[in-house]
């Protein structure tokens, strides 16, 4: 995210500006969700606007990726979806 979108979405809530975002640039639902979850951002958990949720949610994701990557697993979309 560029520097002036960061600014531009600071003062709005996830389950804003993610909609905002994704209007603007014609993505439906689904193709924001697959790509916030290949990065380990829970989508449902993002849009609730509860920071402690979502962190909690993240960091299941990323535990699961990460062990999975310490026992020589390959890791894939398959795996945050």
């Amino acid at each position: 995210m560029s520097w002036r979108t960061n600014r531009t979405i600071s003062s709005k809530p996830p389950s804003t500006y993610v909609a905002e975002r994704a209007e603007e640039v014609g993505l439906p639902v689904d193709e924001v969700d697959r790509r916030l979850r290949s990065h380990c951002v829970p989508p449902d958990a993002l849009r609730s606007d509860d920071y402690d949720h979502f962190l909690n949610e993240r960091a299941t994701m990323v535990h699961a990726v990460m062990t999975k990557l310490c026992e020589g697993q390959d890791v894939g979309i398959q795996d945050v979806v």
